[in-house]
């Protein structure tokens, strides 16, 4: 779509990049994105797409501005406290850019809506925070041939990805079921349970733009087959690499989405307590979840199995002795008991708290 003289001037400085330039300015122009929730990681994929140039927007969420929101969705003033998040966005969206064509949504992307939406746009940015929205995003764009920017975020910690998406050589990536093949019946806590620095969704929502609008202007490497994991508590990036797996890509029609029980069950142990186990010689196992390139670069031994596998190694977790789960952060070890007790394997499984990132500080301190 041709650019217009007042946009060749807005967007000058993307337009000098090399990489990027006219052709890429003008493809973002004609083309279009579903922002599902303008929570701490929607609002700054909003405003980054706005700004940078993108033909039409859709906002999602039936949800009102709090002011507990204010300290990480940086779009919404205190005069927009109890006001709908789709209308002040759409305020702040026009404000900023009246290039863009913006289209709200004052609901909750659901089952009955999702395949109507994601038929209206080229892609779908996550920008929630519970686990049923993120599988019923994924399967709605399996189901549509749409790729999905997946991002998430656990305290200090942030994931960022593009399922669904074209590999290199034009074949179709991995989705986020590839990843965590089904939800657990028991979720993983959100932020309003847990907390979260207002900083980590913004700087995640900020990646996930710039990963939509690689996918849109056809620039760039996509992380598609690829999780960006960022450690903001550390100043860590880690990529881990994710395989297709057919078994799980295989949907033809939505299935049932809901937000259960959050870590029901999921006992934890601290890295004091795991220490204490080590020292004395305790009979215990650890099964660490994690990726092989994440294991070659630190670990604490026992068994190996990563999570996108363990649905198919069961038998590898022993049933007559305390099994410890590690991962990085304690979330998807959180994930995979859950997934175990689903799977009605009650063993004796306890969560490293706070993972191997939290482990390794307190065994640097002494």
């Amino acid at each position: 779509m041709p650019l217009t003289l007042a946009e060749k001037a807005r967007y000058a400085r993307q337009i000098i990049l090399e990489e990027f330039g006219e052709r890429a300015q003008s493809a973002l122009k004609s083309r279009s994105a579903l922002v599902v929730g303008s929570g701490g990681l929607g609002c700054p994929v909003i405003m980054y797409l706005a700004a940078a140039g993108i033909g039409k927007l859709g906002i999602i969420d039936g949800d009102i501005v709090a002011s507990d929101n204010l300290h990480r969705q940086v779009i919404f003033k205190e005069a927009d406290i109890g006001r709908l998040k789709v209308d002040a966005a759409k305020e702040c969206v026009k404000a900023l850019n009246s290039f863009v064509e913006v289209e709200t949504y004052p609901e909750r992307f659901s089952k009955e809506n999702a395949l109507a939406l994601a038929g209206q746009y080229d892609l779908i940015v996550d920008g929630t925070d519970n686990l049923a929205s993120k599988y019923l995003i994924n399967d709605a764009c399996v189901i549509s041939s749409k790729p999905f920017i997946y991002g998430a975020v656990y305290k200090f910690e942030g994931h960022v990805s593009v399922f669904n998406g074209k590999l290199k050589d034009g074949t179709l990536g991995p989705t986020y079921r590839c990843l965590f093949p089904s939800p657990p019946t028991a979720g993983l806590p959100n932020c309003a349970e847990i907390g979260v620095l207002g900083g980590v969704p913004g700087a995640i929502g900020m990646l996930q733009a710039v990963e939509a609008i690689k996918v849109l202007a056809d620039v760039g490497d996509p992380l598609v087959g690829r999780l960006l994991i960022f450690d903001m508590l550390s100043a860590r990036l880690r990529l881990v690499n994710i395989k297709r797996r057919p078994e799980v890509c295989d949907i033809e029609k939505l299935g049932t989405y809901d937000n259960a029980p959050r870590c029901a069950g999921v006992r934890e142990i601290s890295s004091a307590e795991l220490s204490r186990w080590m020292a004395k010689g305790a009979d215990f196992e650890i099964v660490d979840v994690r990726e092989p390139s994440e294991v070659a670069q630190y670990s604490i031994g026992g068994i190996h199995v990563p999570l996108n596998e363990l649905e198919r190694a069961t038998e590898k977790i022993p049933d007559n002795k305390p099994v410890v789960f590690v991962c990085q952060s304690g979330v998807r070890s959180a994930y995979a008991i859950s997934m175990l007790k689903e799977k009605a394997q009650n063993g004796d499984y306890y969560n490293l708290k706070g993972g191997l990132n939290e482990y390794r500080a307190f065994i640097e301190k002494g």
